[in-house]
């Protein structure tokens, strides 16, 4: 099986054995060559790339030029990142990761994304404990668990100051630090441990990326405009479901991992009433006032058996071409591409539509007076 999603051809492992490619190897082709690709065209075109089964990331590695923008060289790095960070949580304390991750994630009934999280951020810290020859062969277990707390601030510090994360970054691995570290103490690996310096604030010079009412009327107005032209079926299916999940995010503030989560069932077209399943709180009823999004609601649950294949996620309320569950990064690529077509210049993102709904009757209140 090949499909191709924009740049990207991913082609099955089975087909493409023989050539010693990595599962799921990702294949860039030029972009007069995406359409009516084969088969035999893609095993062609990996096998000019001499790829070697020692490879650890995909083709998109071997050449970041070749992608657009500096985009490619940042996913290259980060699959690097994690697959290092990987290799060394195995030989160091993978259990006890493991365990805490079934204990504090699984074990509150946290979803998949957040147990990821939390992994890759342990493992990430391990991984630069080692690139900074903090390790030492010499040290027992016990030894290196109790200097760790030290390790975790010069860590937290590092990203702040050195690669300048943000804020609410860090402070998130920093709870993740102060959780793994309480429950080594509960497990008996750690007696007693000190608090973890708390993250300070940094000045920051942020940009505004909050939307403003032109630019949200622009955005959606694009969205409409794309569906009007379209004279597929499908696509104007795609673009439907589209339409709704960002207006759901914009005029009822339903966060993305909130609408990634929502099922067929949630929706009760009589009453136009939509349960959310919020991630740690009791779940919440929403009334869609929105006549037009009420119709489309209907369109897009009659409509829904296109998207379904083999019924294997028939329960999910958004899916994708392929019938699978709509991820994170499609909401981003959703929500960036309608934002380019609206001409808004702005470093925005999804959450910055869903907050959006203040500042936009705000000015609209200034606008008639």
């Amino acid at each position: 099986m090949v499909f191709h999603r924009r740049w990207m051809l991913v082609c099955n492992f089975e087909r493409l054995m023989n050539r010693e490619i990595p599962l799921f190897a990702t294949v860039w082709i030029p972009s007069k060559s995406r359409e009516n690709l084969n088969c035999e065209e893609v095993l062609r075109v990996a096998d000019n790339l001499m790829i070697d089964q020692g490879q650890k990331n995909d083709l998109g590695n071997q050449d970041q030029k070749k992608v657009p923008g500096n985009r490619g060289q940042k996913v290259a790095s980060g699959n690097k990142d994690r697959k290092a960070a990987q290799e060394y949580s195995n030989s160091l304390g993978q259990n006890q990761i493991q365990g805490f991750i079934t204990s504090q994630v699984v074990g509150r009934g946290l979803d998949e994304r957040t147990a990821m999280a939390y992994r890759l951020d342990l493992e990430l810290f391990y991984l630069w404990v080692e690139e900074q020859g903090k390790m030492h062969a010499d040290k027992s277990s016990c030894q290196m668990h109790a200097v760790q707390v030290d390790w975790m601030d010069d860590y937290l510090e590092y990203l702040i100051f050195e690669k300048g994360r943000r804020f609410s970054t860090v402070s998130r691995k920093h709870q993740v630090f102060r959780c793994f570290l309480d429950y080594l103490k509960a497990e008996g690996v750690v007696e007693e441990y000190r608090k973890l310096k708390p993250v300070t604030r940094q000045e920051e010079i942020t940009e505004d990326t909050q939307l403003t009412k032109a630019e949200v009327d622009a955005f959606f107005q694009a969205i409409q405009k794309e569906y009007d032209e379209l004279d597929s079926d499908f696509r104007k299916r795609v673009c439907l479901r589209d339409q709704i999940m960002m207006e759901l995010l914009f005029y009822h503030r339903i966060e993305v991992s909130e609408l990634l989560r929502l099922e067929v069932s949630d929706y009760h077209w009589k009453t136009a009433v939509l349960k959310i399943r919020r991630k740690r709180q009791k779940d919440r009823a929403v009334y869609l006032f929105s006549q037009k999004l009420q119709e489309q609601m209907r369109q897009w649950l009659s409509e829904h058996a296109y998207f379904e294949h083999d019924g294997v996620y028939s329960n999910r309320m958004f899916l994708s071409k392929l019938g699978k569950p709509i991820s994170m990064k499609m909401v981003i690529n959703v929500f960036n591409k309608y934002r380019v077509m609206a001409g808004i210049e702005k470093d925005c993102t999804p959450k910055d539509l869903k907050n959006g709904l203040g500042r936009y009757a705000e000015e609209l209140v200034w606008e008639q007076g």
